[in-house]
């Protein structure tokens, strides 16, 4: 029997991080970012995605959007130095303060100081300031990357276009969820009915399919990070959920859903995918 094995020289070792976010709290997440980051690249790791506005929080009550600070606010340069010294590549994600409203931003931190903005295209949030169409390609390790945050995703082509213009690595920060009624308690689940309802929710909170069709149909690896927390004032939960997957298909990594807000935890994910050649 054959084995058949990728023959590239080019690979990237990614990680998905899920702290627990706190909508509204700048610096307690980014204190809670930090732990993760060393994590991940104690464990080898070059580049780490945080879920969509992990920085801020995303909530469905608009407590982290207006929360939202600048690109060059102080917090972030103390993250920029983290991750200069791990040597890694940071995708810092955050509502972003810009005259006029926010926008849903991915800010990647990259370890020799550069800086690569990607904003959010679609957002039905109030003052949402809607972003290019384009996306803006940066490269760690020999992988080209791009990011399509959240419903980004569904723009008409957009994957094609991306694979075209030699993409090995599409990063999808998410926040999927967003409220604590959705959630479930752990002595709920003792009912068949709801115990019944919570399986089905675990499926649904899962990206596998489409992301294992995604990359098999245009040979682009795919890493998606979602947001995890609770907060019981505002009704805030989110699930999280993350997954590494190579441009071949195979699952790399994957971190599930969490849908009992009791049993969310920090967590990161980590895997190698490889580029074409």
């Amino acid at each position: 029997m054959t084995l058949n094995t990728i023959t590239t020289s080019k690979t990237l070792h990614v990680a998905c991080i899920q702290p627990l976010a706190v909508p509204g709290d700048v610096p307690e997440n980014i204190r809670r970012i930090e732990p993760l980051m060393v994590e991940a690249a104690r464990r080898g790791a070059r580049l780490i995605l945080t879920s969509e506005a992990a920085i801020t929080g995303y909530d469905l009550e608009g407590v982290g959007q207006r929360s939202a600070i600048g690109v060059d606010d102080s917090l972030l340069e103390k993250l920029g130095e983290t991750a200069h010294h791990l040597g890694i590549d940071l995708v810092a994600c955050l509502w972003e303060k810009v005259e006029g409203g926010e926008h849903n931003s991915a800010l990647v931190l990259h370890a020799d100081g550069r800086r690569t903005l990607q904003r959010k295209r679609g957002d039905s949030s109030p003052g949402f300031l809607a972003g290019p169409r384009e996306r803006t390609l940066f490269e760690v390790d020999g992988i080209r990357c791009a990011i399509l945050i959240c419903s980004d995703s569904g723009i008409p082509g957009i994957y094609e276009e991306l694979a075209g213009q030699g993409v090995n690595l599409i990063l999808c920060p998410t926040a999927g969820m967003g409220r604590l009624e959705w959630a479930f308690q752990q002595e709920e689940l003792a009912d068949p009915t709801r115990r019944a309802e919570y399986m089905a929710k675990l499926e649904q909170v899962c990206f596998l399919k489409a992301g294992l069709e995604r990359c098999l149909a245009h040979g682009v690896a795919l890493a998606c990070c979602n947001q995890a927390g609770v907060a019981n004032a505002t009704g805030f939960f989110h699930s999280g959920h993350s997954g590494i997957i190579d441009r071949t298909g195979e699952l790399v990594a994957v971190l599930p859903g969490c849908m009992v807000p009791g049993h969310l935890r920090p967590k990161l994910i980590d895997g190698i995918i490889h580029g074409r050649e």
